[in-house]
């Protein structure tokens, strides 16, 4: 956790708060930590104050594998439509842009909205 605590910045007191939050951040080894502040801070070309702000929002964001964080942003924008920084600023607001499932959770979703509601995919959010 001493990974966590240089690279975002953290007090003892939000350490433990993210660990209340997400009890398995304490088995993670330093590379894999590192390697997944590495990716989300490229994919989605965060400041290290904005990798500190989602980290600490969403501890459980530093357990999924990297190459699913790749493969959501990507479907995001190259799939669905939305712009790049429209992803980059809904991931730093609300983690589940970047842990929620393509096919069983994103996918219907956006059907759903496209299909049955009508909406384009210029016009969600």
């Amino acid at each position: 956790l001493h990974c966590l605590r240089m690279r975002l910045r953290l007090d003892p007191a939000e350490i433990y708060s993210m660990i209340r939050t997400h009890s398995r951040l304490s088995s993670y080894s330093h590379r894999v930590l590192q390697s997944h502040m590495d990716t989300l801070q490229s994919t989605l070309g965060l400041s290290s104050s904005e990798l500190r702000t989602l980290c600490l929002r969403s501890p459980s964001v530093l357990g999924i594998s990297t190459s699913k964080v790749e493969e959501r942003v990507t479907y995001l924008t190259d799939t669905v439509g939305l712009d790049f920084s429209l992803v980059r600023k809904m991931a730093i607001k609300t983690s589940c842009v970047v842990q929620s499932r393509i096919d069983s959770n994103m996918a219907p979703k956006i059907e759903f909205l496209t299909r049955e509601v009508g909406i384009t995919s210029s016009e969600l959010p």
